[in-house]
């Protein structure tokens, strides 16, 4: 959200099932895995994932 409040650059479109923008990343950003209590590293799987889903 601050980067929308901060006027950053647009970086990524977000999409539902339909193709449909939902929303719209702007500004760097991180992924990252999450555990019950803390941010965790990513499997390589979910590397390559998210690396092909946000590529442009």
């Amino acid at each position: 959200m601050a980067g929308k409040t901060e006027e950053l650059t647009p970086n990524r479109t977000l999409k539902d099932n339909n193709g449909r923008t939902y929303d719209i990343i702007f500004g760097d950003f991180l992924v990252t895995g999450l555990t019950e209590e803390n941010f965790g590293s990513l499997s390589d799987e979910l590397i390559e994932k998210y690396t092909k889903f946000f590529y442009f």
